[in-house]
């Protein structure tokens, strides 16, 4: 072979090895293998073991939650998440990202007042003190009869009144609040 033939034979095999590479990098995952039905059923039937002899009075029954355990909504475990997200943020002075962490978790649970009370004090650390008023405005009217929201409201507002330098104000609120009986 001569010296130019074999140039292009190298480049042509590195070409192709480098459009395999790249074409192999971008296939998906091969099928999951699965057991093959049973009886025309898309899953196989349960063992008899655990179904003969059981009726619904001997069936488990899942624990009930304890009496003044509050509810709990569908979306709790990820605004908990969030929740935390934010206040490691705060603590690291990254009060912007706290601020978008709560904004998140008020988008998954919005009807929760904490929340709102929460992401006023993030605008008021901010130095945003009337955005922060009106989210703490916004959580006292979504509180309702729920003593400990509207507890964190009023605290958010007693926060403001004291950046705002009205401090008798903030010291009544404060004293009203300061139980948790509201």
């Amino acid at each position: 072979m001569t010296r130019n033939c074999l140039m292009r034979h190298t480049v042509a095999t590195v070409l192709a090895a480098a459009l395999a590479l790249v074409l192999g990098a971008c296939s998906t995952a091969p099928p999951v293998q699965r057991p093959a039905p049973t009886d025309g059923l898309p899953f196989p039937p349960a063992p008899a073991a655990q179904t003969e002899g059981v009726t619904p009075a001997d069936a488990p029954v899942a624990p009930s939650p304890p009496a003044d355990a509050k509810p709990r909504s569908p979306t709790s475990d990820a605004t908990d998440v969030l929740l935390v997200a934010s206040e490691n943020a705060a603590q690291s002075g990254d009060t912007r990202s706290a601020i978008s962490y709560l904004e998140r978790a008020i988008r998954l649970d919005g009807r929760n007042a904490a929340l709102w009370a929460r992401l006023s004090g993030a605008y008021l650390r901010d130095g945003r003190p009337a955005l922060a008023r009106q989210y703490a405005n916004r959580s006292l009217a979504m509180a309702g009869s729920r003593l400990d929201w509207k507890r964190a409201a009023m605290l958010a507002i007693a926060d403001i009144e004291e950046r705002e330098g009205n401090f008798g104000e903030a010291l009544r609120i404060r004293a009203l609040y300061a139980s948790e009986r509201g």
